[in-house]
């Protein structure tokens, strides 16, 4: 009998490390602000000691480099907090001193779209946050989790945040262009970037490594919807 995979176990410990050093990190003063997570000398997020930090094994380290959804947590943390993500950088010289290279430019290039693309998802979430408060009459801090609504509509998969045991998380857009992040619980489809679906759901709602909650959709019920040209 196969041995169950640890990636549950420890994605649930990493997410609840990084929401509370999110959060202490957002109750600090604005122009005083210094960084909660773990970091280098040379300013990256220090996944050494974020692994022991989550009470990781030394073999277990790992698997932060290595599993995408544990990567992404990581990396949306520290950029939250202004650090490199993991995986960065510096180009050196023999003294020591920092130099200019074409892999420490293509890596600010990343950062700084990275970081355009943060601002974008954010100011979305905030007009979708705006909308479902004005569907519901509701805002969306003053209920729990279990208000809840319907959601039937045809979305065009933009991003795959992450693959799970049954299902996955990801980015779509609408058909009037709203972007809407999913939560797919099934076995029956494996969506790509691309394919076209119809998914019956409910909303919900998920933690940000910020301590945020945002809105997404929860769905067992989607299927393949031939995209019209």
């Amino acid at each position: 009998m196969p041995r169950p995979s640890v990636i549950p176990e420890i994605k649930a410990r990493l997410e609840s490390y990084l929401d509370e050093r999110g959060i202490a990190y957002q109750q600090q003063i604005n122009d005083s602000r210094k960084a909660t997570l773990q970091t280098t000398p040379d300013g990256k997020v220090n996944v050494r000691a974020l692994a022991v930090a989550i009470g990781l094994k030394t073999t277990q380290e790992k698997y932060l480099y290595e599993r995408q959804e544990l990567t992404e947590l990581v990396n949306m943390a520290a950029e939250n907090q202004g650090l490199l993500p993991i995986g960065a950088r510096l180009g050196r010289d023999t003294g020591g001193k920092t130099i200019n290279c074409p892999v420490q430019s293509d890596i600010l290039d990343q950062l700084k779209a990275i970081k355009k693309e943060l601002e974008t998802v954010k100011a979305e979430n905030t007009r979708l946050r705006t909308r479902i408060e004005t569907l519901t009459s509701v805002p969306l801090n003053q209920v729990g989790v279990s208000s809840r609504w319907g959601f039937d509509q045809i979305v065009t998969v933009a991003k795959i945040h992450s693959t799970l045991e049954r299902g996955c998380i990801f980015t779509g857009v609408t058909e009037d262009e709203t972007k809407v992040r999913v939560k797919y619980q099934g076995k029956t489809i494996l969506p790509a970037v691309g394919d076209c679906l119809e998914i019956k759901g409910q909303w919900d709602s998920w933690t940000n490594p910020v301590g945020q909650k945002m809105p997404q959709v929860k769905s067992k019920l989607m299927k393949h919807q031939v995209k019209l040209t």
